[in-house]
């Protein structure tokens, strides 16, 4: 989750498309499926429900 909270924060401090993909990128080069699935669940956000 360390990772996860790291990416985040590189994600949210720059208005910079380029580097936000430059670290997704990274993260999900290096990370396990296991937690990357997990990132992609949290950066999508709950479904609303009708």
């Amino acid at each position: 989750m360390k990772r996860f909270s790291q990416l985040f924060q590189q994600v949210d401090a720059t208005t910079s498309t380029n580097e936000k993909v430059r670290a997704l990128r990274q993260y999900f080069y290096d990370e396990t499926p296991e937690n990357a699935v997990w990132a992609i669940y949290l950066f999508l956000g709950k479904p609303e429900s009708d």
